[in-house]
């Protein structure tokens, strides 16, 4: 017995089983896609008390910082931030670090510098660029 399987426009797949001698003998039609489940108000649960507009919270003030953010936020700091510091804080590997700052720098119109601290490792600093800088 040989079986084919079809899909149709509506995501249900048809499966026709056919003998030696090419007649059908069973079709089976099942559906891929998953029944809509309606959301809790619909299913008779009771509904949240409507909010003040002095507890709405924005997107912007809900939103947790980026990793980009959290890498700008330590290179601005007096101190600047290492390599293992950026790589702690956002979890991205030492190249797309790398890559970030170069980008960061002439986005945001400042100067990354970086020199070797006592212990040897490389510290980034973020250097306001001057006037003329920005311009040229």
């Amino acid at each position: 017995m040989k079986s084919k399987t079809t899909k149709t426009r509506k995501g249900e797949t048809t499966r026709r089983s056919t003998t030696r001698a090419g007649a059908t003998t069973s079709v089976a039609t099942t559906r891929h896609k998953m029944a809509r489940v309606a959301p809790t108000a619909e299913r008779g649960a009771p509904a949240a008390p409507a909010s003040t507009d002095d507890t709405v919270a924005t997107a912007a003030q809900t939103a947790r910082p980026t990793k980009g953010a959290n890498i700008l936020a330590l290179i601005k700091r007096p101190e600047g931030a290492t390599m293992t510091e950026l790589m702690g804080a956002s979890g991205w590997q030492r190249h797309s670090i790398r890559g970030f700052l170069s980008v960061a720098a002439k986005k945001h119109g400042f100067t990354i510098t970086s020199a070797k601290n006592a212990a040897g490792e490389r510290v980034y600093r973020a250097v306001a660029m001057a006037v003329s800088e920005a311009r040229g």
